[in-house]
């Protein structure tokens, strides 16, 4: 994968991190913050309902305590005159005292005067049978109270519907006792009343029987200070209503409160929380294309260039080619470096390369000098044995044939026939003329060899033009011919050519090979195996060569000896430059050998059991066939 493809699935990875982080921040804090609000909200909208009713239960009540302290009132309840009723207990009375029933009980709880008006219907005359069934029962709290200064307020069921309800002594303008009886004010909450309470608050509200149905789906309950339930039920995404319970002045409930509510809170948090997210997914999305951007100017572009800088210098070996880059970034040193490296690395190259050639050059003279000198151990071995044919001719002996020749000269019929010494000289040119003869042929034959190691060594000595680029030229050969020149080549005395033994193939045709290559190698392999063998007695030692056709029209040669053998860590180091295991050696005929015959096409291997078990040495070449030998080859 790419560096920019690593770079974008790191920053998308980050991005959906991020995203996922923020996602997870508004559903564990800031959602639930917002639905506390709008808990919140809620309680504070019931609350403010609850502190309005309970305001106009005050109202009552302080109308209630300014009617029940005055003199007049507590002559009233004493003698029930007809005044007080004509001047006070009016339909005005009820108006002006926004209320809608009035009960005067007297400390007996006798009900001294009551009326009531309906404030739904101009305010006719009606009755509240359950206030004054109330009211006329023992142990009612409303008549409870015997301080002076106290009252009872409250609500209470009716018939008619929830009543507001106020109970105060009745005492005198200063509020002095003893007390002379109690006034009872009530209000009903009528529908109208409740939603002019509702505009009041705005929050408008309704009030229903204890246990109405509760919506499904209601997620919070809690408890207010006064122990009263309140239940919050989120209808739907829209609508919200808090439930909770109304009780009356006795502390029974009375009715349950519902407020219905738009969850403006919630439809905001959502669309805040929507452009939140909207907005934020945005920004980070132009804020990744900006950092890709600049990653892109200041990082990835510059790694590309340098990257493919750097793969088409491997690709083309251009070692020429520069950034030269104008950045003062650590980029710019960077390219800097990377093109003195280069330049460093061509010049090492350079150097390389003269090492190289003086190597090259230095290698083929030590492989030529070596395979000159094997050919001139021959050559003086030739030359040697010439020298030693022709030391057998005794001159001496033809001074004095030349001398008894001369002396008879003129009588050289009688001399041969008569003397005793001329009778034996026919015998003795005939024994002369048959060593002379064999002297001749034998020097012949170490001519013709000397011959052939001096045509191998021109031919040795014109291959640095073969090294140099001129191509090496092919010979039709004889193979049985080629090994035995290679056998004389290398092991001249008869001693050591007698522990060879030939194998060829039987109707081997003539190869068209690379001669001279071929004889370099099986030159240097023969010799080797003569010095491998030398450690065993004369009568042990053994070498032989084998000669097959292999398929896929190539030539394998086998030279086998059971000489000091080659150990295993050894084996795979034989055709190194340098490498040798002889005392004396230098470690370059192997070595010139496989790279004669690779030049060939063909392949050079070594084998062996181990020291002392003797070694396998097999050249494998491709060859060109033929039935007979061409004219120029006989």
């Amino acid at each position: 994968m790419s560096l920019r493809k690593k770079l974008l699935v790191i920053m998308a990875a980050v991005a959906v991190v991020f995203l996922a982080s923020l996602q997870a921040i508004q559903e564990a804090v800031i959602r639930p913050a917002f639905s506390g609000l709008e808990d919140d909200l809620a309680r504070s909208n019931l609350t403010r309902v609850r502190e309005a009713l309970q305001k106009e239960v005050h109202h009552l009540d302080a109308f209630a305590t300014d009617w029940g302290a005055w003199d007049d009132t507590c002559k009233f309840l004493a003698d029930t005159n007809a005044a007080y009723v004509d001047a006070n207990l009016t339909k005005d009375y009820f108006v002006s005292g926004n209320f809608d029933a009035a009960y005067y009980v007297a400390l007996d709880g006798t009900i001294v005067w009551h009326g009531a008006r309906d404030p739904e219907r101009d305010y006719e005359e009606t009755s509240v049978p359950t206030l004054t069934a109330a009211l006329r029962s023992p142990g009612l709290l409303l008549l409870a109270n015997r301080e002076p200064r106290q009252g009872t307020a409250g609500l209470l069921d009716t018939a008619q519907g929830p009543m507001m309800v106020a109970s105060r002594p009745i005492i005198t303008s200063t509020k002095e006792g003893p007390l002379r009886g109690w006034l009872v004010l009530g209000k009903w909450l009528t529908k109208q009343r409740m939603a002019s309470l509702g505009e009041q608050t705005k929050v408008p509200f309704e009030l229903r029987p204890i246990g109405s149905g509760v919506p499904a789906g209601a997620t919070t309950t809690h408890t207010d200070g006064r122990g009263q339930t309140n239940l919050i039920v989120r209808v739907d995404d829209q609508q919200l209503c808090i439930l909770g319970d109304l009780a009356d002045f006795a502390g029974a409930p009375l009715r349950q409160l519902r407020i219905a509510m738009e969850r403006s809170v919630h439809t905001q948090a959502e669309t805040t929380l929507s452009f939140a997210s909207w907005s934020t997914l945005g920004a980070t999305a132009l804020l990744l294309l900006l950092l890709f951007a600049l990653l892109q100017r200041f990082v990835l572009s510059p790694v590309a260039e340098l990257t493919s800088h750097a793969t088409a210098i491997g690709a083309q070996d251009d070692l020429l080619a520069r950034l030269n880059s104008p950045r003062r970034d650590e980029f710019g040193a960077l390219a800097r470096q990377f093109d003195h490296m280069v330049d460093r690395l061509a010049e090492s190259r350079t150097q390389l390369l003269e090492a190289a050639r003086d190597g090259g050059r230095s290698e083929i003279a030590t492989s030529v000098l070596h395979n000159v000198g094997n050919v001139l151990n021959s050559v003086n071995v030739a030359k040697d044995l010439l020298q030693q044919k022709l030391g057998q001719i005794d001159e001496r002996t033809l001074d004095r044939l030349l001398d008894l020749l001369l002396a008879h000269q003129n009588d050289l019929p009688t001399f041969i026939s008569e003397d005793p010494a001329g009778r034996n000289l026919p015998r003795f040119l005939q024994t002369l003329v048959r060593s002379l003869g064999q002297t001749q042929r034998a020097a012949k034959t170490e001519l013709e060899q000397l011959g052939q190691g001096i045509e191998h060594l021109r031919t040795l000595v014109a291959a640095q033009q073969e090294y140099a680029g001129a191509k090496g030229v092919e010979e039709f050969v004889a193979p049985g011919d080629l090994l035995e020149q290679a056998i004389r080549m290398s092991a001249p005395s008869e001693a050591a050519r007698s522990v060879v033994a030939l194998d060829l193939e039987p109707g081997l045709p003539l190869f068209k090979l690379h001669k001279h290559k071929v004889l370099e190698a099986l030159v240097n392999l023969l010799r080797n195996a003569n010095e491998a063998v030398a450690s065993r007695p004369a009568a042990e030692q053994r070498i032989v060569v084998r000669l097959r056709r292999s398929d896929g029209q190539r030539l394998r040669v086998e030279v086998e000896d059971n000489g000091r053998g080659i150990s295993a860590e050894h084996l795979p180091k034989l055709f190194q430059f340098g490498f040798t295991t002889k005392s004396q050696g230098h470690g370059f005929g192997l070595h010139a050998s496989a790279n004669t015959i690779r030049e060939i096409g063909g392949e050079i291997a070594a084998a062996s059991d181990g020291e002392g078990k003797g070694a396998t040495f097999t050249l494998s070449m491709p060859y060109a066939a033929v039935a007979a030998a061409p004219a120029e080859a006989r």
